[in-house]
């Protein structure tokens, strides 16, 4: 019924199919039936501190520490947030229960203490913090971000090599040169990321 204004053929044409099957109307077409209900349970609560972009972020945030740590969907986790930020606070607050239910949490709430070893990131202005104890093999994945760190030390010298060299600095393209350091720039950033991990896990 909420489609209905956009795309009046093809909902017209499931509600036609699914009301002639289970008889839930008696209405002759979908035109006339009522919008539907709000249940207030489902209701996602919208005020001038919701940023739903932030939120957004904070739940991709989480997914991704759960997917590059192996961290099993049936595993609860503990979410622990810390922000000066009045309106980010606010958000998370106004929404515990959508976080819960999205991202399994055990619990969503302000951090205390911080547990280690632990998982951090930095939304916007807020301190995600997810403890690790008990749901990763810790010297596995040590070892494999070392694994990855090494490769990446590697690939950032020969990087420095090219652009230390001057017959690559005089013949290269000043696109060829240019796409070079960023690519530098991109790869000390992802090593730097790397050895705040292998810091979070010690």
């Amino acid at each position: 019924r909420v489609l209905q204004p956009i795309m009046p053929y093809i909902t017209e044409e499931i509600w036609q199919a699914y009301n002639s099957q289970y008889k839930f109307s008696d209405l002759g077409n979908l035109l006339f039936a009522e919008f539907p209900k709000a249940i207030e349970k489902f209701k996602f609560e919208t005020d001038t501190n919701n940023d739903v972009d932030f939120l957004i972020s904070v739940i991709g945030s989480l997914r991704n520490t759960r997917q590059s740590l192996g961290i099993s969907w049936q595993e609860k986790i503990e979410v622990l947030y810390e922000t000066q930020e009045v309106s980010e606070k606010n958000t998370i607050e106004a929404n515990l229960e959508i976080l819960r239910n999205i991202i399994k949490a055990s619990d969503v709430k302000e951090l205390d203490k911080e547990p280690k070893p632990a998982n951090v990131a930095l939304i916007s202005k807020t301190k995600i913090v997810v403890g690790l104890e008990g749901l990763v093999d810790l010297d596995k994945l040590k070892n494999n971000l070392n694994g990855k760190l090494k490769k990446l030390e590697g690939q950032i010298m020969g990087l420095e090599k090219r652009l230390s060299s001057e017959n690559f600095v005089k013949n290269a393209s000043k696109e060829t040169i240019e796409e070079t350091r960023a690519n530098l720039d991109e790869q000390l950033k992802q090593k730097a990321l790397f050895e705040a991990e292998l810091c979070q896990l010690a």
